[in-house]
């Protein structure tokens, strides 16, 4: 029967394994927030660095966008544009006319009188070359050039030519 006494006795918590188990808690509380703080301060950290190389990113833009521009300014030529730049890049005006400021016609910008007169002279223009390189191209070079496509690899006219040359 004293082997059941003492069983019970550690069984049931004594007073002092409850302070035992506070302090335990409270070192454990004071570990976890010790732990806590060099992380935040690393955290902050971060965001900070993070916002700084934004702040640099976007200065560095702005100074390459200004080198630009300044650039574009002091050429002694005009820059050159594609014709499909020149033909879309368009302004509308608050009266609803439209003008293409890079296609000069007589010293002036080509102007329309509403976008609808844009938009049928635009797709005129581009039906008209469109046909006109259908006539100067052969229908294989039509479709990989206007098409968009590809030529399948190893097919093309200059594959098995063995000449001295530059092929392009």
């Amino acid at each position: 029967m004293k082997k059941d006494k003492s069983e019970a006795k550690e069984i049931v918590p004594s007073s002092k394994d409850d302070i035992r188990k506070k302090i335990f808690e409270a070192e454990l509380q004071e570990i976890i927030e010790l732990g806590k703080k060099p992380q935040e301060q690393w955290m902050a950290k971060q965001a900070k660095k993070e916002k700084e190389e934004v702040k640099e990113e976007e200065e560095l833009n702005q100074n390459i966008a200004e080198l630009r521009d300044d650039a574009v300014e002091n050429l002694e030529h005009t820059p050159v544009y594609s014709i499909e730049e020149r033909m879309t890049t368009f302004e509308e005006k608050e009266d609803g006319s439209v003008v293409l400021p890079l296609l000069i016609k007589d010293e002036k910008p080509l102007s329309f009188k509403s976008k609808a007169e844009y938009d049928k002279w635009l797709h005129e223009k581009q039906e008209a070359t469109l046909m006109k390189l259908k006539n100067l191209l052969s229908p294989h070079d039509f479709y990989i050039t206007q098409g968009k496509y590809m030529e399948r690899a190893f097919t093309g006219q200059y594959w098995w030519v063995k000449d001295v040359g530059i092929y392009s």
